[in-house]
């Protein structure tokens, strides 16, 4: 049988942290076969973002259209859209529903906080993507940034996520991260409204593409069939295992890891 394409438009990152490269590798381990559409070429490292250059939107076109006329993706999320036009042409190509079930993974700034973002693109991706995606996955100030909010307690969280759906998302996973207490994730869906609890590992450890690996494990998910909310608590699983087999190959930041065993069968097993 031949494994289910999935598509990652997305950053490259020349450390493989995030970006292209990473979500590849989760693809690759939850047994699809991944495909990507470079929006940008990054200078960057564990340790910083020294240099973005974006991909002009008929490159991205061009190279979507060649793309899935061929292979056409089962579903496919999005990371780093750099400029306005990226953003639109991708919308263009989900608004004819030809991208499968889409992830949005609303990238604007970096780990180490660099920004990844022209001006515009938040305004694009309010306009036509949310309108066209399965699942929007913002952290906490992307979440905030969307919805026009400050998110300071949950009830906030919930609030910023009713106004992403209002723009059109249809299920929306704010993820928690960056709370200063144990991580939680807000997944709200037409069906639920649920905090997903979860365990901060590794102390004070800085993580690099985390939000990356999670929304590409969730697009792997939903390829294989699941539902939404199945994708997301399998994922936050994966991830969390990911997180726990990290490593840290340069001087800065550590990299969620698809240690020795961590593949689709045993990820399965710890669900």
């Amino acid at each position: 049988m031949e494994p289910v394409p999935v598509l990652s438009i997305a950053g490259f990152d020349p450390a493989a942290g995030a970006g292209i490269l990473a979500d590849l590798r989760v693809f690759g381990a939850l047994g699809l076969y991944g495909m990507a559409v470079v929006t940008a070429v990054t200078a960057q490292n564990t340790e910083d973002v020294t240099a973005v250059y974006p991909t002009e939107g008929d490159a991205i076109a061009t190279q979507a259209e060649t793309l899935i006329t061929d292979i056409p993706p089962v579903a496919t999320k999005t990371g780093m859209l750099a400029s306005k036009e990226a953003v639109e042409s991708v919308a263009a190509f989900a608004a004819r529903d030809r991208l499968g079930r889409l992830v949005v993974d609303p990238v604007l700034a970096s780990s180490s906080g660099a920004v990844l973002a022209e001006e515009g693109v938040l305004g694009a991706i309010r306009e036509t993507l949310l309108g066209c995606c399965e699942l929007v996955t913002p952290n906490l100030d992307e979440a905030g940034l969307l919805s026009g909010m400050e998110i300071v307690d949950r009830e906030s969280a919930a609030a910023a996520a009713q106004v992403m759906r209002k723009l059109g998302a249809a299920n929306v996973c704010i993820t928690g991260g960056h709370w200063h207490e144990a991580p939680v994730d807000l997944l709200v869906t037409a069906e639920e409204s649920i905090f997903l609890e979860g365990k901060r590992i590794g102390g004070e450890r800085t993580y690099h593409g985390t939000g990356c690996f999670f929304s590409a494990a969730i697009a792997a998910y939903m390829a294989l069939g699941e539902s939404t909310g199945v994708a997301v608590r399998k994922a936050k699983k994966y991830t969390e295992a990911a997180l726990r087999s990290s490593i840290r190959p340069g001087k800065g930041m550590a990299i969620p890891w698809l240690g020795s065993g961590l593949n689709h069968e045993t990820s399965e097993t710890n669900l």
